[in-house]
């Protein structure tokens, strides 16, 4: 075998690889640092945020993209529902307030109605 003179070599004999795995379901927290070190710990290196705020993944994101943290690489999705369930979602609702955001004026806080076209 030729190795590079600058190589690291690692005996992995008798061990197991595996790509890294994809945790399709998390919402990020406000101080993501001991969920994101854990997440890597356990061989997670990607993530699907649920509706979180995208414009804080968005920091986040280009923090880690620029080496200032090490955290997964991280996708998120739009929240897309009728106004209806966010008039119930007292907890949903005031999240948002508290961020400063107006349910449904958000990109990723979407109201969807007979309107709507997708």
């Amino acid at each position: 075998m030729v190795v590079n003179a600058d190589a690291r070599v690692i005996n992995l004999s008798g061990k197991y690889i595996i790509p890294g795995l994809i945790d399709g379901h998390v919402h990020v927290r406000l101080f993501p640092d001991i969920q994101f070190e854990n997440a890597l710990r356990w061989g997670i290196t990607s993530v699907r945020s649920m509706g979180d705020n995208a414009g804080y993944i968005k920091l986040i994101n280009d923090d880690n993209r620029n080496g200032l943290v090490n955290y997964p690489d991280i996708y998120f999705c739009s929240m897309v529902f009728g106004r209806q369930y966010y008039e119930s979602n007292r907890v949903r609702v005031m999240q948002a307030h508290a961020e400063g955001c107006k349910i449904g004026e958000e990109p990723w806080m979407c109201i969807t109605d007979s309107a709507t076209d997708f």
